[in-house]
This record gives C-alpha cells, structure tokens and sequence, in this order.
C-alpha cells in the first residue's frame, strides 16, 4: 500500500495507537495508572507500537504497483487490522519476554 502526500499520518497514528492501548488494557497487560504515570510498561508499549508503524509506512512503499495509491481514507478503513496485528506482536514479546522455569536439582 502506498500512503500520497497528503495522506494524514498523525490522526491514523493515533487513531492506531488508541486502539492498541486500548487492546492492552483491556486485557490488563497496563492500566489507567500505568499511563498516566507514563510507567516502563506505557514506555515499552508505546516505543512498540511507534516501530511497527514507522514500519509499516517504510514497507507500504515497497515494490507497489504506480498505479495503486491508497489514500488516508483506504488507512483509516484498515486501522482495526493495523491495531490487531500490533497487539498480536506486543503479545507475542510478551510470551518471549517469559522466565525460564525454575528446575530443582534437589537430591
């Protein structure tokens, strides 16, 4: 997909980023506190989720047909995907990020 100029980046951003917070919260991986004190957990989230839509945009022109151009409306319509895909990798960092399981040697 192919963003033109004039295709409004900062009101897709956020409309994004407000649902994958959401998303979050919802499934209490942060809370209310967590952004209003601007906690690691917030920080972690929110530096994922302005990566994978810096991403996003790098990609979206990448090996593209010229005679397809998406527009901030054909974005906005897919926002909900968009919001899906980031949670779906903030969950799987998460299960990464998990301890090895404590083995006792115990004889």
């Amino acid at each position: 997909m192919v963003m033109n100029d004039n295709c409004k980046f900062p009101q897709v951003d956020e409309l994004v980023f407000d649902k994958v917070i959401r998303l979050c919260k919802n499934a209490n991986v942060i809370n209310g506190n967590d952004i209003e004190r601007k906690s690691l957990r917030y920080l972690w989230l929110k530096t994922v989720i302005e990566i994978h839509l810096s991403a996003l945009r790098i990609t979206s022109q990448i090996d593209v047909d010229e005679d397809v151009k998406y527009d901030f409306e054909y974005f906005f319509k897919f926002s909900d995907e968009i919001s899906k895909m980031i949670a779906e990798s903030v969950a799987s960092r998460l299960l990464n990020s998990l301890p090895e399981y404590p083995v006792s040697y115990k004889k």
